[in-house]
């Protein structure tokens, strides 16, 4: 499945990649400039699009065994547009990206540094009440995810 729209000169948009399986696909956006598309598929895979120059800029592969589809996928901060600004120098501003992915037995916290194009993987714990659970609907209020309906298939 891809994502097909057109550019200011009608150039076609293309997010995706006929190959790879995005079944029960995630993304959300952030950057700098709120430019990145960050995307988690099937089956453990992360990809980062560049709404700037309409490429992908990044793929990478998520640390855990257990299958990424209609998983829950968050930024970590309140308005959606994760950036987290660290004064490096006088001069320099590093900008990172803060993401919470889970699903089943798999919490991770996801860092992705704009600068350096590369991500940084942090186990979380999972709740025993919520990790059997899949296909849930879900919201992030105030950094707290809150979790509607599940399906547990395992």
């Amino acid at each position: 499945m891809t994502f097909k729209a057109k550019d200011n000169h009608n150039n076609p948009i293309i997010i995706g990649r006929n190959d790879d399986d995005y079944h029960g696909v995630r993304a959300v956006i952030g950057g700098s400039n709120s430019h990145l598309l960050f995307i988690t598929y099937s089956k453990n895979n992360i990809s980062v699009f560049d709404f700037n120059i309409f490429q992908f800029i990044k793929d990478d592969t998520l640390p855990t065994n257990d299958i990424i589809r209609s998983h829950c996928f968050v930024s970590k901060s309140e308005n959606g547009q994760e950036q987290e600004m660290m004064k490096i120098n006088q001069d320099k501003i590093k900008q990172n990206c803060e993401m919470l992915l889970f699903k089943y037995n798999t919490g991770l916290s996801i860092d992705y540094d704009e600068d350096s194009n590369t991500f940084q993987f942090h186990q979380l714990p999972v709740c025993d009440d919520v990790a059997p659970f899949c296909r849930y609907a879900y919201v992030c209020v105030n950094d707290i995810i809150l979790f509607f309906g599940r399906y547990d298939w395992r």
